[in-house]
């Protein structure tokens, strides 16, 4: 039961991605703090030709223009980078805070299962003590009809044994 209700309950759902969503968020807070190497390609075309002649304009790109292309590389290093370190620990607070939550939402669905398992027991051993109740007051009844026929049988008074018989049964309803 316990397995279920950590996997199924909705608010245990909600937090469970909002950690997940936090972690990507700090994952890229992490990397901005990395350097960067980038590769830049360009290029041109030149010699274009109207009317839709493709075929003249690439041959004439090569026999009269060149082709203009460039590339290269862009690297970057964040030097005393305040601004990505600060991100990245309010990123890591927000999660911590997130993993608080859960473990505290985690607790108290805990609490409820186990609350609600120890009253299903409770309530079964209630129906279990009120079964042998009524079976022995059953046997009672049983007990005091057969004495209530042996006052009749010897022409005594039955009046007590018949109240007898009235408190019992109303104790059985």
């Amino acid at each position: 039961e316990l397995y279920n209700a950590l996997m199924h309950r909705g608010e245990l759902q909600e937090i469970r991605s909002q950690i997940e969503t936090e972690s990507v968020r700090k994952q890229i807070a992490t990397n901005e703090l990395r350097p960067t190497l980038d590769l830049v390609v360009e290029g041109y075309v030149r010699g274009l030709a109207g009317e839709k002649r493709l075929i003249d304009s690439l041959t004439r790109q090569v026999d009269t223009g060149a082709p203009s292309y460039a590339g290269g590389l862009n690297f970057q290093s964040p030097y005393r980078n305040r601004a990505a370190r600060a991100n990245l620990q309010g990123r890591a607070m927000a999660m911590a805070e997130r993993i608080d939550a859960y473990e505290d939402k985690k607790r108290e669905v805990e609490s409820q299962v186990y609350k609600a398992i120890e009253t299903a027991k409770a309530s079964y051993r209630a129906i279990l003590a009120s079964l042998y109740s009524a079976r022995s007051v059953l046997s009672e009844i049983e007990s005091q009809e057969a004495r209530l026929e042996d006052f009749f049988s010897e022409g005594n008074s039955p009046s007590s044994v018949l109240n007898e018989l009235f408190d019992t049964e109303n104790r059985l309803l």
